[in-house]
């Protein structure tokens, strides 16, 4: 999540970690969660936006998709 908060701080937006989140602006949260795989492995990870939609939520979500691959 510390890669993530400078990448986003990069594109100028204010990023602070809070509760295990991140608080990007005023009201946009992202959380990493995390799921165990069957065979021992590391599993997969996804990070959550939450939020309400306005142009701040939209905004980081296309930073988010520029930075990760969705599958």
């Amino acid at each position: 999540m510390a890669n993530l908060k400078q990448f986003l701080a990069s594109k100028g937006v204010k990023v602070e970690f809070a509760g295990g989140a991140l608080r990007c602006g005023e009201y946009v949260t992202l959380r990493k969660v995390g799921f165990a795989s069957q065979g021992g492995g590391s599993g997969t990870q996804q990070i959550f936006i939450e939020g309400p939609l306005y142009e701040d939520y939209y905004k980081i979500r296309d930073y988010l998709y520029s930075r990760f691959y969705l599958l």
